[in-house]
């Protein structure tokens, strides 16, 4: 009998978001849109969430998505979206999002798989905020993400993992804004033609025990700022004053320069 945890699920979203005031773990998987009281292990089958959800809803061109609308100047800063359904024996939901950009990226992919709009990449309406794939003959099409940048959750791909892509226990390609292997030429190809602010995460083919965070500074140029494992203090780069445990959290930190994932095809 196969693990709960086998065979992760084809995850379009997932965050937290308040429900009746306490804090909910939302994952949107395919057209089901499931909550936890705490955020699932990474890499969690759809059995797994099924199994262990507080609660969940399954989407359809029937289900009403919209954003609530402030009411006094108090709601301003108020980011809540309704999930209702004219079945009467459907409840109704709300839940607030922590920023508007959180609020709106939820809207759109509710609504989409709603609609059925996903595509369809291993599982009815299923499908990966990276996988976007060029037509023949064509280059790659990169997506970008404003979310933050835990949340820019990406399909593993299938096959024995490359030891240089783990952090800690982690495999950063769960993650959108890892690439892989990449030279720096081939960085600046991709981020040369974005805003200011983008940036993606790869392995540098010359310094394998390393990751390269590569993105677009204010002047437009491309940076490549080059971060290695200090036992002493984590990871760590020339003139940085401290140290951090996981890619993920250089990232957080540096979120107010790094500001547009740019994900995988």
């Amino acid at each position: 009998m196969s693990s709960l945890l086998e065979g992760p699920a084809l995850v379009i979203k997932e965050g937290r978001m308040r429900k009746k005031g306490k804090d909910r773990w939302f994952i949107l998987c395919g057209r089901t849109l499931y909550w936890f009281k705490s955020e699932p292990p990474l890499g969690s089958s759809e059995a797994y969430f099924k199994k262990k959800c507080q609660n969940s809803r399954v989407l359809t061109p029937s289900t009403v998505i919209e954003r609530v609308q402030p009411k006094s100047v108090d709601d301003l800063h108020s980011f809540t979206l309704s999930i209702s359904s004219p079945a009467k024996k459907e409840k109704n939901y709300t839940c607030m999002a922590p920023t508007l950009a959180e609020l709106e990226h939820w809207l759109t992919v509710l609504k989409e798989a709603a609609e059925g709009r996903s595509s369809a990449s291993g599982g009815a309406g299923a499908y990966s905020l990276s996988a976007q794939m060029a037509a023949p003959g064509q280059p790659a099409v990169y997506l970008t993400s404003t979310v933050s940048p835990d949340m820019v959750i990406a399909i593993v791909p299938e096959g024995p993992p490359d030891p240089s892509y783990f952090d800690g226990e982690t495999n950063l390609m769960c993650f959108g804004w890892f690439h892989g292997l990449m030279t720096s030429d081939q960085a600046f190809a991709i981020l040369e033609t974005q805003p200011v602010g983008a940036y993606l995460v790869r392995v540098s083919a010359g310094r394998p025990a390393s990751f390269v965070v590569s993105y677009v500074a204010d002047d437009d140029r491309v940076i490549h700022v080059v971060w290695e494992w200090n036992d002493q203090v984590g990871w760590t780069a020339e003139g940085q004053s401290e140290g951090f445990d996981t890619v993920k959290d250089i990232l957080l930190h540096y979120k107010s320069v790094y500001t547009v994932a740019v994900l995988r095809p």
